[in-house]
C-alpha cells in the first residue's frame, strides 16, 4: 500500500505537478512510465510510503490518498518513486496520517509526523501579549541565534538524515517560511526596522532551528529548543540590531 498527495479542485482530484486527473477505484495506466518527463521528473504515477509525504505535504486543498500500484518501480525512494499503474483506494484523514507517521518515528529517528504537518506560527492562535515563559524562551534564543544556521545545517548535512532534512527544510521554507518573512516585513509596526540583513537572518535562523528540532538525533537542543518552542506556540522571534520582538499572526506581541 502506498500514499499519494492530490489537490482537490472544481475539476476533481488532480496531481500536484502533472496534468493527471484521478478518481477513486479506477486503474490508471502510463505506458511511458520511467521515461524522462517535465522539470527533471520521470513519467509515471508517483506514490510513496508514509515517510515520503514530507516532499509534497498535505495542506489547504491537498489530500492524502491510500493507493495501490502496479508495474515496475522507477525513481528514487523514499520521496520520488513512480509506477506505470495506480489506483486510488480511499481518502486518509489527517488523524490517520498522523498516527501512521508517529508509528514510524522510532524506526526513522526523526519527527515524521511534524515533518508532514509542521507548526505554522501564523495560524496558531496566540494571545495579544507574550507570557513570562515565552519571554524566557526569547532570552534563551537571543544568546544562541547566530550559531543556529550553520550549527543546525552542518549537523543535519553530516548525519544519516541529510536527505530528509533537505526535503523538510525545502517544504517548511516554501510553504511557511516565506509567508512568515513577508508577514513580518509588511507589518506596519515594523516600518522603522526596515528589512535589514540582521532582521532577515534572525527570522530565517529561527526557522532553521525549528526544522533542526525535528531531527533530535542530529542537532544540539541548546541551538534548537527555544526557537522551536516559540514557533510551536505561534511566535516568531526577530532582531533588527536594536530590538528583539515576538510576532504572532496578528502582529507584534512583545518587544524589548
Amino acid at each position: 500500500m502506498k500514499y499519494k498527495v492530490l489537490k482537490r479542485s472544481s475539476g476533481g482530484l488532480r496531481a500536484l505537478y502533472r496534468d493527471y486527473t484521478y478518481a477513486p477505484g479506477v486503474w490508471l495506466h502510463d505506458s511511458s512510465a520511467g521515461q524522462p518527463g517535465d522539470q527533471g521528473c520521470l513519467r509515471g504515477f508517483y506514490a510513496t510510503d508514509i515517510d515520503g509525504l514530507p516532499f509534497s505535504r498535505p495542506f489547504g486543498s491537498r489530500e492524502v490518498w491510500r493507493c495501490t500500484v502496479g508495474g515496475k518501480e522507477y525513481g528514487t525512494p523514499p520521496y520520488k518513486t513512480c509506477y506505470s499503474r495506480l489506483k486510488l483506494i480511499e481518502l486518509c484523514q489527517e488523524d490517520e496520517v498522523r498516527k501512521l507517521a508517529r508509528a514510524e518515528q522510532a524506526r526513522l529517528g526523526y519527527l515524521l509526523e511534524e515533518s508532514i504537518y509542521p507548526a505554522d506560527p501564523l495560524i496558531v492562535r496566540h494571545e495579544a501579549t507574550a507570557t513570562a515563559e515565552e519571554i524566557d524562551w526569547l532570552h534563551e534564543w537571543s544568546g544562541v541565534w547566530r550559531e543556529a544556521w550553520r550549527g543546525v545545517g552542518d549537523a543535519i548535512d553530516n548525519s544519516e538524515w541529510k536527505g530528509a532534512g533537505c526535503v523538510v527544510w525545502r517544504s517548511v521554507r516554501n510553504d511557511i517560511g516565506i509567508r512568515v518573512w513577508h508577514h513580518i516585513c509588511w507589518d506596519r509596526s515594523m516600518a522603522s526596522a526596515g528589512k535589514s540583513t540582521i532582521l532577515r537572518d534572525s527570522v530565517w535562523h529561527s526557522m532553521a532551528a525549528y526544522v533542526g528540532s525535528l531531527f533530535p538525533g542530529a542537532t544540539r537542543p541548546e541551538l534548537t529548543a527555544a526557537a522551536a518552542l516559540l514557533w510551536r506556540a505561534g511566535l516568531v522571534p526577530s532582531f533588527d540590531g536594536h530590538l528583539w520582538r515576538l510576532h504572532s499572526g496578528n502582529g507584534v506581541v512583545y518587544a524589548e
